[in-house]
């Protein structure tokens, strides 16, 4: 998504985006959340954070975690 994101910002916008991706292949509510929180904590600033979530959260409890047996609402968190 991150190429997409940096076209259609440039497109609108009309000015070049620092594009800064803290997502990453598998995460869930709330660990791009977390992820946002520790770079801020570190002094990061951004003029426009936009969260693109949910594919992760509604595929990965079935296929992941139930079928492992543990609980489908909460990365890494046993039944």
């Amino acid at each position: 998504m991150g190429k997409v994101m940096e076209e259609a910002f440039r497109r609108v916008c009309r000015v070049p985006p620092n594009l800064v991706i803290l997502g990453f292949p598998g995460y869930k509510q709330p660990q791009q959340l977390l992820a946002l929180a520790y770079f801020l904590s570190l002094g990061a600033e951004y003029d426009l954070i936009i969260n693109l979530d949910g594919y992760n959260d509604i595929v990965l409890p079935v296929t992941d975690n139930y079928n492992l047996g543990s609980t489908p609402f909460s990365p890494g968190t046993g039944i």
